[in-house]
C-alpha cells in the first residue's frame, strides 16, 4: 500500500507534463498565426503607400515559400 502513493504521484506528474507540452504547442501555433496576421497587415499597409493603384488587386496570403516572391514584388513595386 505504501508504494501506491508514489505511483499516483508519478502518474499525476506525467499527466501534468503532457498538459504542459500541449499548452506550449498551442501557444507556438497561436504565436505563428499572430505573426502572420501582423506581417500581412504591415505588408498591405506598405503596398497601399507604395502603389495605391494596384492595392485593390493584391491579396496577401503568406505561405512558406512566397517570402522570396514577395520580396521581389516589393522591389519592383518600390521602383515604380
Amino acid at each position: 500500500m505504501a508504494g501506491h502513493g508514489w505511483e499516483d504521484w508519478f502518474e499525476r506528474e506525467e499527466f501534468i507534463g503532457q498538459i504542459s507540452d500541449i499548452r506550449v504547442q498551442n501557444l507556438q501555433v497561436e504565436r505563428e498565426l499572430v505573426q502572420k496576421r501582423t506581417f500581412t497587415r504591415w505588408i498591405n499597409l506598405h503596398l497601399e503607400k507604395v502603389c495605391a493603384e494596384h492595392h485593390d488587386v493584391i491579396t496577401m496570403d503568406i505561405n512558406g515559400d512566397s517570402h522570396s516572391e514577395l520580396c521581389m514584388w516589393l522591389c519592383e513595386a518600390a521602383s515604380v
